[in-house]
């Protein structure tokens, strides 16, 4: 596995583990940054890297789980760890875009606001 693959997959991690780090407006800019990119994992990588060094606690995270990540061995062929059932390398059976796998781990680290708003007893 490539270390640009390995960082998109830490990133990921850090989407999804740790949520609480990203607020909404950080969450547009990284879909704002990635949206013109071409779906290439090392121009990806390197974005998502220049992107996280303008927030100290997301950066500290990250490289906390890139350090963790590249202290394990390698014996998982298959790193299904960050993608759910699909890891960030396409296959000729399931190809996917990496960019819209990484957009997609975005849109799911949002907290969900979809709280029907209360009724008052106006409202009948």
């Amino acid at each position: 596995m490539s270390s640009y693959q390995k960082n998109l997959q830490c990133f990921v991690q850090l989407l999804q583990k740790q949520p609480q780090l990203f607020n909404d407006s950080q969450h547009q800019e990284l879909l704002d940054l990635i949206e013109p990119l071409p779906d290439d994992i090392e121009t990806l990588a390197d974005a998502i890297s220049g992107w996280s060094k303008k927030y100290d606690d997301i950066r500290a995270a990250y490289l906390h789980i890139l350090k963790n990540y590249n202290s394990e061995p390698e014996s998982e062929p298959n790193d299904q760890r960050l993608f759910g059932t699909t890891n960030l390398s396409s296959t000729t059976s399931q190809p996917r875009s990496t960019k819209e796998l990484l957009k997609n781990n975005i849109l799911q680290s949002q907290p969900t606001n979809q709280t029907p708003p209360k009724k008052s007893s106006t409202d009948n």
